[in-house]
């Protein structure tokens, strides 16, 4: 998408291009015909289908320019571009992040090549091979209800459209991001445990893009690792020996800086609807810093030692008032496990609002900086 945008930009010519279905479960709104480069998002106007809700509500033209040569500017040692996908999978992927809905691209349906047919010949040259994405729903409702609740594409921030001022580097650490994000939302009712890892993933592709060139102390990585070591080792020693030791374990501990660090410094406010206080998280760093915290120690729990998410931050949350419950109020248990209130930091769709806004407030900061 990035390159080809750019080529756009610089005058490339174009006398091909492809139409591919956008398979999404939500109702969309709206549609982009400008402002995007060689891209377009074209409302199907799709009405639901039974007994599956994914189907193909939008329609992405693409415009291929004639000339398109990889950017220098991007490190080869660091696999390049590579994603995993393609300029279709990054379209749908910033849409996904930028509108918080499900969204995944099918194959070509459609080849317009001026020379042959300038409005269009059928395609049906399929390079996905797994068929049409689909959704599989729990029925005993959403992890993530709003992701359903649609998308309006005339709402789209300004970010989106300012994409292609990146520099090559950022635009694949953005999309790097936005691709574990749209895997994230995509398994949420059937996977959620998997939705969990994809979420602290895309947070950790943007954690180490915003900290390259930045330094902290070993203390520093300590006293956010571990608070309580570095409490322990000021009560029984002095300061020095806190330094001295974190100079030897601050190392192991880096990765956890970085992340709560990101986290913490584009932390949006909370949802504009919440349910009664009760049921509310408090939004207050010296709340949710502990909590991501836990999550992403729950994160390298299971990376590396096999062990699930508790299982009742993947419940489907219960309405309360206006909203639904944004933590556990209680002890909460069942396979085999029990966990306390302060061990059930908060429920899965209250980390979705955090996982996306933070990527869109790190994305803008790049926009307005390469501006």
């Amino acid at each position: 998408m990035y390159e080809n945008w750019r080529a756009s930009i610089a005058g490339a010519s174009s006398q091909k291009g492809y139409e591919y279905p956008l398979f999404t479960d939500a109702e969309v709104i709206g549609e982009v015909v400008s402002g995007l480069g060689p891209h377009q998002i074209l409302n199907c106007i799709a009405e639901k289908n039974r007994p599956t809700p994914t189907r193909a509500a939008l329609a992405l033209r693409i415009d291929v320019s004639d000339s398109l040569a990889p950017s220098s500017a991007i490190d080869p040692s660091e696999y390049g571009r590579y994603h995993g996908g393609d300029d279709t999978d990054e379209v749908a992927a910033l849409l996904s992040l930028c509108l918080g809905f499900r969204l995944k691209a099918g194959s070509a349906t459609r080849l317009f090549d001026a020379q042959r047919d300038p409005r269009g010949r059928p395609w049906t040259f399929s390079d996905r091979g797994l068929g049409d994405p689909a959704v599989t729903l729990s029925s005993h409702g959403a992890t993530i209800p709003r992701l359903r609740l649609g998308a309006d594409l005339t709402q789209l921030p300004p970010l989106l459209f300012q994409f292609a001022s990146l520099t090559p580097p950022q635009s694949i650490d953005v999309i790097r991001a936005a691709r574990l994000y749209q895997e994230a939302v995509w398994v949420a009712e059937s996977e959620p445990w998997l939705t969990w890892l994809l979420f602290v993933a895309a947070l950790e592709c943007g954690a180490q893009e915003w900290n390259r060139g930045r330094k902290v102390s070993p203390r520093e990585r300590m006293r956010t690792a571990n608070p309580a070591l570095e409490q322990l080792l000021v009560e029984h020693g002095n300061g020095e020996l806190a330094d001295r030791v974190a100079d030897h374990v601050a190392v192991g501990m880096k990765s956890t800086q970085k992340f709560l660090d990101f986290v913490m410094h584009f932390m949006p406010g909370p949802p504009a609807i919440r349910p009664p206080e009760r049921f509310q998280l408090a939004w207050d760093p010296n709340v949710l810093r502990p909590a991501v915290s836990l999550i992403y120690s729950y994160r390298s729990g299971a990376l590396h030692g096999g062990k699930p998410f508790p299982w009742p931050m993947s419940w489907q949350p219960r309405m309360f008032g206006v909203d639904y419950a944004e933590r556990t109020f209680a002890s909460a248990g069942g396979r085999g496990g029990l966990w306390k209130p302060d061990e059930i930091p908060m429920m899965l769709h209250v980390f979705e609002h955090i996982t996306r806004n933070v990527l869109l407030a790190w994305w803008g900061s790049m926009t307005r900086s390469s501006s």
